[in-house]
Protein backbone atom coordinates (compact mmCIF):
# COMPACT_ATOMS: atom_id res chain seq x y z
CA UNK A 1 0.00 0.00 0.00
CA UNK A 2 1.45 3.47 -0.87
CA UNK A 3 0.48 5.52 2.04
CA UNK A 4 0.81 9.23 0.86
CA UNK A 5 -1.97 7.48 -1.98
CA UNK A 6 -4.14 6.18 0.79
CA UNK A 7 -4.21 9.94 2.16
CA UNK A 8 -4.60 11.68 -0.91
CA UNK A 9 -7.55 9.81 -1.53
CA UNK A 10 -8.99 11.11 2.05
CA UNK A 11 -8.14 14.66 1.45
CA UNK A 12 -10.63 14.00 -1.74
CA UNK A 13 -13.17 12.50 0.09
CA UNK A 14 -13.11 15.06 2.62
CA UNK A 15 -13.25 17.73 -0.41
CA UNK A 16 -16.15 16.03 -1.91
CA UNK A 17 -18.46 15.88 1.83
CA UNK A 18 -17.02 19.95 2.00
CA UNK A 19 -18.42 20.29 -1.82
CA UNK A 20 -21.67 18.64 -1.55
CA UNK A 21 -22.50 20.34 2.20
CA UNK A 22 -23.36 23.43 0.60
CA UNK A 23 -20.07 25.95 1.06
CA UNK A 24 -21.23 29.07 -0.52
CA UNK A 25 -17.45 30.00 -1.88
CA UNK A 26 -16.22 29.61 -5.30
CA UNK A 27 -13.08 27.78 -4.83
CA UNK A 28 -14.94 24.86 -3.13
CA UNK A 29 -17.17 24.54 -5.72
CA UNK A 30 -14.75 24.23 -7.93
CA UNK A 31 -13.25 21.52 -6.86
CA UNK A 32 -15.51 19.00 -8.31
CA UNK A 33 -13.24 18.56 -11.39
CA UNK A 34 -10.03 18.11 -9.35
CA UNK A 35 -11.52 15.33 -7.08
CA UNK A 36 -13.04 13.21 -10.38
CA UNK A 37 -9.33 13.83 -12.31
CA UNK A 38 -7.88 12.51 -9.07
CA UNK A 39 -9.72 9.49 -8.01
CA UNK A 40 -9.80 8.33 -11.48
CA UNK A 41 -6.24 8.69 -12.02
CA UNK A 42 -5.65 7.00 -8.40
CA UNK A 43 -7.87 4.26 -9.15
CA UNK A 44 -6.16 3.41 -12.51
CA UNK A 45 -2.58 3.44 -10.80
CA UNK A 46 -3.23 1.19 -8.15
CA UNK A 47 -5.16 -1.49 -10.38
CA UNK A 48 -2.53 -0.96 -12.67
CA UNK A 49 0.50 -1.82 -10.62
CA UNK A 50 -1.51 -4.23 -8.22
CA UNK A 51 -2.30 -6.12 -12.02
CA UNK A 52 1.54 -5.58 -12.86
CA UNK A 53 2.56 -7.72 -9.83
CA UNK A 54 0.58 -10.44 -10.43
CA UNK A 55 -0.32 -11.34 -14.20
CA UNK A 56 -2.54 -13.89 -15.43
CA UNK A 57 -4.22 -14.75 -18.42
CA UNK A 58 -6.71 -12.14 -19.93
CA UNK A 59 -9.72 -13.78 -21.37
CA UNK A 60 -13.49 -13.05 -20.70
CA UNK A 61 -13.79 -15.36 -18.25
CA UNK A 62 -10.97 -13.73 -15.88
CA UNK A 63 -12.55 -10.22 -17.10
CA UNK A 64 -15.89 -11.89 -15.90
CA UNK A 65 -14.02 -12.82 -12.75
CA UNK A 66 -12.50 -9.62 -12.38
CA UNK A 67 -16.09 -7.68 -12.69
CA UNK A 68 -17.49 -9.80 -10.10
CA UNK A 69 -14.46 -9.30 -7.68
CA UNK A 70 -15.16 -5.30 -8.02
CA UNK A 71 -18.81 -5.87 -7.61
CA UNK A 72 -18.05 -7.40 -4.67
CA UNK A 73 -16.65 -5.22 -3.03
CA UNK A 74 -18.28 -2.28 -4.07
CA UNK A 75 -22.00 -3.41 -4.89
CA UNK A 76 -23.31 -3.87 -1.07
CA UNK A 77 -22.40 -0.58 0.80
CA UNK A 78 -23.44 1.08 -2.95
CA UNK A 79 -26.96 -0.44 -2.86
CA UNK A 80 -27.46 0.30 1.03
CA UNK A 81 -26.64 3.91 0.15
CA UNK A 82 -28.97 3.72 -2.00
CA UNK A 83 -31.65 1.88 -0.04
CA UNK A 84 -31.08 4.58 2.52
CA UNK A 85 -31.49 7.84 0.14
CA UNK A 86 -34.41 6.97 -1.72
CA UNK A 87 -36.95 7.65 1.47
CA UNK A 88 -35.08 10.75 2.64
CA UNK A 89 -35.76 11.95 -1.39
CA UNK A 90 -39.10 11.18 -0.87
CA UNK A 91 -38.94 8.18 -3.72
CA UNK A 92 -38.39 11.33 -6.37
CA UNK A 93 -37.69 8.55 -8.98
CA UNK A 94 -39.39 6.91 -11.96
CA UNK A 95 -39.06 3.29 -12.73
CA UNK A 96 -35.76 3.66 -14.98
CA UNK A 97 -33.60 5.69 -13.10
CA UNK A 98 -34.17 3.01 -10.26
CA UNK A 99 -33.07 0.39 -12.22
CA UNK A 100 -29.84 2.36 -13.54
CA UNK A 101 -29.17 2.90 -10.53
CA UNK A 102 -29.77 -0.55 -9.50
CA UNK A 103 -27.46 -1.50 -12.18
CA UNK A 104 -24.67 0.77 -11.89
CA UNK A 105 -25.58 2.67 -15.19
CA UNK A 106 -26.73 5.82 -14.28
CA UNK A 107 -24.16 8.05 -15.42
CA UNK A 108 -24.09 5.96 -19.17
CA UNK A 109 -27.30 7.54 -19.88
CA UNK A 110 -27.59 10.92 -21.22
CA UNK A 111 -30.14 12.71 -18.96
CA UNK A 112 -30.22 14.09 -15.44
CA UNK A 113 -33.27 12.12 -14.34
CA UNK A 114 -30.92 9.25 -14.47
CA UNK A 115 -27.24 10.38 -13.99
CA UNK A 116 -27.83 12.92 -10.77
CA UNK A 117 -30.59 10.46 -9.46
CA UNK A 118 -30.83 8.31 -6.17
CA UNK A 119 -27.33 8.97 -3.92
CA UNK A 120 -26.09 11.32 -6.62
CA UNK A 121 -22.33 11.55 -5.64
CA UNK A 122 -22.51 7.21 -7.06
CA UNK A 123 -22.74 8.62 -10.61
CA UNK A 124 -19.15 9.03 -9.88
CA UNK A 125 -19.05 4.86 -8.93
CA UNK A 126 -20.99 4.33 -11.92
CA UNK A 127 -18.63 5.72 -14.30
CA UNK A 128 -15.76 3.90 -12.63
CA UNK A 129 -17.78 0.22 -13.28
CA UNK A 130 -17.14 1.54 -16.70
CA UNK A 131 -13.38 2.21 -16.21
CA UNK A 132 -13.10 -1.34 -14.90
CA UNK A 133 -15.20 -3.09 -17.18
CA UNK A 134 -12.20 -1.29 -19.96
CA UNK A 135 -9.30 -2.57 -17.85
CA UNK A 136 -7.99 -6.07 -18.59
CA UNK A 137 -8.51 -5.72 -22.03
CA UNK A 138 -6.59 -1.90 -21.92
CA UNK A 139 -4.06 -3.21 -19.56
CA UNK A 140 -3.83 -6.49 -22.10
CA UNK A 141 -2.83 -4.83 -24.91
CA UNK A 142 -0.69 -2.31 -22.87
CA UNK A 143 1.69 -5.04 -21.40
CA UNK A 144 1.69 -7.78 -24.98
CA UNK A 145 0.88 -5.39 -27.85
CA UNK A 146 2.61 -1.79 -26.80
CA UNK A 147 2.86 -0.68 -30.25
CA UNK A 148 -1.11 -1.26 -31.13
CA UNK A 149 -1.61 0.28 -27.74
CA UNK A 150 0.11 3.48 -28.45
CA UNK A 151 -1.66 3.76 -32.36
CA UNK A 152 -4.72 3.26 -30.45
CA UNK A 153 -4.28 5.22 -27.70
CA UNK A 154 -3.38 8.42 -29.94
CA UNK A 155 -6.54 7.60 -31.98
CA UNK A 156 -8.19 7.91 -28.51
CA UNK A 157 -7.00 11.17 -27.43
CA UNK A 158 -7.58 12.80 -30.45
CA UNK A 159 -11.21 11.56 -30.83
CA UNK A 160 -11.60 12.64 -27.04
CA UNK A 161 -9.76 16.21 -27.63
CA UNK A 162 -12.61 16.10 -31.09
CA UNK A 163 -15.48 16.35 -29.11
CA UNK A 164 -14.74 17.87 -26.19
CA UNK A 165 -13.99 20.90 -28.95
CA UNK A 166 -16.86 20.33 -30.82
CA UNK A 167 -19.56 19.38 -28.68
CA UNK A 168 -22.44 21.43 -28.32
CA UNK A 169 -22.47 23.77 -25.20
CA UNK A 170 -25.47 22.06 -23.83
CA UNK A 171 -23.81 18.75 -23.67
CA UNK A 172 -20.31 19.91 -22.35
CA UNK A 173 -21.24 18.87 -18.67
CA UNK A 174 -22.53 15.58 -19.14
CA UNK A 175 -20.40 14.26 -21.67
CA UNK A 176 -16.66 15.54 -21.08
CA UNK A 177 -17.56 15.40 -16.90
CA UNK A 178 -19.90 12.19 -16.63
CA UNK A 179 -19.72 10.26 -20.11
CA UNK A 180 -18.11 7.00 -18.84
CA UNK A 181 -15.60 6.74 -22.14
CA UNK A 182 -14.70 10.42 -22.00
CA UNK A 183 -14.29 10.26 -17.58
CA UNK A 184 -11.95 6.62 -18.73
CA UNK A 185 -9.01 9.38 -20.18
CA UNK A 186 -8.23 10.40 -16.57
CA UNK A 187 -8.17 6.55 -15.30
CA UNK A 188 -6.28 5.79 -18.45
CA UNK A 189 -4.06 8.21 -17.23
CA UNK A 190 -3.57 6.76 -14.28
CA UNK A 191 -3.00 2.98 -16.13
CA UNK A 192 0.11 4.91 -18.30
CA UNK A 193 1.68 6.64 -14.95
CA UNK A 194 1.77 2.92 -13.25
CA UNK A 195 3.28 1.82 -16.48
CA UNK A 196 6.01 4.60 -16.61
CA UNK A 197 6.51 3.70 -12.17
CA UNK A 198 6.85 -0.08 -13.11
CA UNK A 199 9.26 0.11 -15.60
CA UNK A 200 11.55 2.36 -13.14
CA UNK A 201 10.62 3.04 -9.96
CA UNK A 202 10.38 6.39 -8.63
CA UNK A 203 12.20 7.70 -5.97
CA UNK A 204 13.07 10.63 -3.59
CA UNK A 205 16.06 9.69 -1.23
CA UNK A 206 16.79 13.57 -0.30
CA UNK A 207 14.18 14.54 1.93
CA UNK A 208 14.82 18.75 1.35
CA UNK A 209 13.77 17.54 -2.06
CA UNK A 210 10.80 15.42 -1.25
CA UNK A 211 9.67 18.22 1.26
CA UNK A 212 9.82 20.61 -1.92
CA UNK A 213 8.31 18.39 -4.08
CA UNK A 214 5.29 17.80 -1.86
CA UNK A 215 4.66 21.09 -0.98
CA UNK A 216 4.91 22.36 -4.10
CA UNK A 217 2.76 19.38 -6.00
CA UNK A 218 -0.13 20.93 -3.31
CA UNK A 219 0.69 24.38 -3.66
CA UNK A 220 0.38 24.34 -7.71
CA UNK A 221 -3.03 22.42 -7.33
CA UNK A 222 -4.00 25.36 -5.15
CA UNK A 223 -3.03 27.67 -8.29
CA UNK A 224 -4.45 25.87 -10.49
CA UNK A 225 -7.97 26.06 -8.81
CA UNK A 226 -7.45 29.57 -8.28
CA UNK A 227 -7.19 30.08 -12.04
CA UNK A 228 -10.16 27.41 -13.19
CA UNK A 229 -12.80 30.25 -13.75
CA UNK A 230 -10.57 31.80 -16.44
CA UNK A 231 -10.87 28.78 -19.17
CA UNK A 232 -13.36 27.18 -20.39
CA UNK A 233 -15.39 24.24 -18.89
CA UNK A 234 -14.97 22.59 -21.92
CA UNK A 235 -11.26 21.63 -20.44
CA UNK A 236 -11.88 22.60 -16.74
CA UNK A 237 -14.22 19.34 -16.47
CA UNK A 238 -11.85 17.20 -18.71
CA UNK A 239 -8.00 17.65 -19.32
CA UNK A 240 -7.34 20.88 -17.36
CA UNK A 241 -6.07 18.77 -14.03
CA UNK A 242 -4.22 16.29 -16.11
CA UNK A 243 -0.58 17.43 -15.35
CA UNK A 244 -0.85 19.25 -12.07
CA UNK A 245 -2.92 16.39 -10.51
CA UNK A 246 -0.91 13.76 -12.07
CA UNK A 247 2.25 15.63 -11.08
CA UNK A 248 0.63 15.63 -7.38
CA UNK A 249 -0.11 11.91 -7.50
CA UNK A 250 3.53 11.07 -8.78
CA UNK A 251 5.25 13.22 -6.21
CA UNK A 252 2.97 11.63 -3.23
CA UNK A 253 4.41 7.92 -5.30
CA UNK A 254 7.84 8.72 -5.58
CA UNK A 255 8.61 10.20 -1.72
CA UNK A 256 6.32 7.41 -0.15
CA UNK A 257 9.45 6.06 1.27
CA UNK A 258 11.37 9.39 1.69
CA UNK A 259 12.21 10.18 5.62
CA UNK A 260 11.12 13.45 5.28
CA UNK A 261 8.95 15.83 7.29
CA UNK A 262 6.26 16.36 4.59
CA UNK A 263 6.32 12.43 3.69
CA UNK A 264 5.75 11.90 8.11
CA UNK A 265 2.65 14.21 7.72
CA UNK A 266 1.04 12.39 5.16
CA UNK A 267 1.92 9.00 6.91
CA UNK A 268 0.56 9.80 10.03
CA UNK A 269 -1.91 6.99 11.20
CA UNK A 270 -5.58 9.11 11.50
CA UNK A 271 -4.63 10.47 7.54
CA UNK A 272 -3.95 6.85 6.48
CA UNK A 273 -6.65 5.12 7.73
CA UNK A 274 -9.03 8.01 6.60
CA UNK A 275 -7.74 7.01 3.23
CA UNK A 276 -8.67 3.47 3.91
CA UNK A 277 -12.29 4.08 4.94
CA UNK A 278 -12.41 7.00 1.85
CA UNK A 279 -15.22 4.61 0.13
CA UNK A 280 -17.41 3.94 2.86
CA UNK A 281 -17.37 7.62 3.39
CA UNK A 282 -17.46 8.47 0.05
CA UNK A 283 -20.82 6.80 -0.79
CA UNK A 284 -22.87 7.58 2.59
CA UNK A 285 -21.67 11.08 2.91
CA UNK A 286 -25.12 12.42 0.67
CA UNK A 287 -27.60 10.34 2.79
CA UNK A 288 -25.89 11.55 5.93
CA UNK A 289 -26.54 15.52 4.75
CA UNK A 290 -29.78 14.82 3.45
CA UNK A 291 -30.74 12.39 6.90
CA UNK A 292 -29.35 15.55 9.21
CA UNK A 293 -30.86 17.91 7.12
CA UNK A 294 -34.25 16.73 6.89
CA UNK A 295 -33.84 16.32 11.24
CA UNK A 296 -32.92 20.18 11.26
CA UNK A 297 -36.15 21.23 9.22
CA UNK A 298 -38.55 18.66 11.05
CA UNK A 299 -37.43 19.82 14.43
CA UNK A 300 -36.54 23.86 13.67
CA UNK A 301 -33.47 23.65 15.22
CA UNK A 302 -31.20 26.55 14.42
CA UNK A 303 -27.23 25.15 13.99
CA UNK A 304 -24.25 27.43 12.93
CA UNK A 305 -23.62 26.26 9.41
CA UNK A 306 -19.61 26.13 10.59
CA UNK A 307 -20.38 23.93 14.01
CA UNK A 308 -22.86 21.51 11.52
CA UNK A 309 -20.08 20.88 9.17
CA UNK A 310 -17.41 20.10 11.99
CA UNK A 311 -20.23 17.72 13.46
CA UNK A 312 -21.06 16.03 10.64
CA UNK A 313 -17.68 15.22 9.50
CA UNK A 314 -16.77 13.92 12.67
CA UNK A 315 -19.87 11.61 12.93
CA UNK A 316 -19.39 10.58 9.72
CA UNK A 317 -15.99 9.78 9.99
CA UNK A 318 -17.12 7.53 12.82
CA UNK A 319 -20.02 5.87 11.54
CA UNK A 320 -17.95 5.44 8.12
CA UNK A 321 -15.22 3.39 10.19
CA UNK A 322 -17.81 0.86 12.02
CA UNK A 323 -19.20 0.44 8.40
CA UNK A 324 -15.90 -0.55 6.43
CA UNK A 325 -15.04 -2.80 9.85
CA UNK A 326 -18.24 -4.09 10.30
CA UNK A 327 -19.78 -4.12 6.89
CA UNK A 328 -17.75 -3.64 3.97
CA UNK A 329 -15.27 -5.82 4.67
CA UNK A 330 -16.76 -8.68 6.45
CA UNK A 331 -19.49 -8.60 3.47
CA UNK A 332 -16.56 -8.36 0.73
CA UNK A 333 -15.31 -11.39 2.58
CA UNK A 334 -18.35 -13.94 2.56
CA UNK A 335 -18.88 -12.69 -0.87
CA UNK A 336 -15.99 -13.69 -2.10
CA UNK A 337 -15.86 -17.15 0.22
CA UNK A 338 -19.03 -17.85 -1.91
CA UNK A 339 -17.91 -16.99 -4.95
CA UNK A 340 -14.56 -19.25 -4.69
CA UNK A 341 -17.01 -21.94 -3.16
CA UNK A 342 -19.16 -22.22 -6.12
CA UNK A 343 -16.71 -21.53 -8.50
CA UNK A 344 -14.90 -24.79 -7.49
CA UNK A 345 -18.52 -26.89 -6.95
Amino acid sequence: MINNLQTLRGICALLAFTLHFGFNNLMIENTGDFLVTTFMMISGFVLTLSSLKKPGKRSIGSIVQFMIARLIHIYPLYLLALLITLPLRNFDMSAGPVIANLLMIQSWIPNIDYFFSGNSPSWFISSIMFCYLMFLPVFWLATTRKKLALNLLALFLISYFAIVINIPNSLVKFTVYIFPPMQFASFLLGMILALMHHKKKWAIDSAPVANVLIIGAFALNFVVLYFQPQFSPRFTLSSYWWISAGGLMAVCVATDKTESTATSILHLKPFVNFGNISFSFYIIHYPWILGTRLIIRQFGLSIPFMIEYIISFIVLAILSYYLYRYFEIPVTKKLKSLSVSGKNS
